[in-house]
């Protein structure tokens, strides 16, 4: 979330934006996703702010057929969110890796820890998909 000076006259370790503990040596600035309460330790900016999700892609499909998404490489969980009329099924990496993953219409389904297993999801409607019916979010 907020970026910090190390107001004070020691050195303190902080978990900075990519996930690494770096030391802060006095009067300088660490940017991090984390809220701390350090004596000496001042917040000087509210940026950079967490945001979990990498990538989302709206799905839309004039009639039954294969729709390929990149798989972003922060991406660790993938959801697809289905409120079609209509089933889905997804492969990871190639339509050719089955069996695939069903996703009913009216449904939301969650799959965690593809970080860097797919470099693609294909998604395979039943028939035609509208603007605003599937998305698909990806997040650390």
């Amino acid at each position: 979330m907020p970026t910090y000076r190390n107001d004070g006259d020691t050195t303190v370790q902080i978990e900075n934006v990519d996930g690494s503990r770096v030391p802060v040596m006095p009067g300088a600035t660490v940017e991090t996703h984390r809220i701390y309460d350090i004596a000496n330790l001042t917040q000087i900016a509210q940026a950079p702010r967490y945001n979990p999700v990498v990538a989302v892609s709206a799905i839309e499909a004039g009639g039954a057929g294969d729709v390929t998404v990149p798989i972003h490489d922060l991406a660790d969980t993938v959801e697809v969110i289905n409120k079609s009329s209509e089933d889905l099924e997804l492969f990871f990496g190639a339509a050719e890796n089955e069996p695939g993953a069903p996703v009913p219409a009216d449904t939301i389904r969650t799959f965690s820890g593809v970080r860097r297993l797919a470099a693609a999801l294909i998604v395979r409607t039943g028939g035609a998909v509208s603007a605003g019916e599937v998305h698909v979010v990806q997040s650390r």
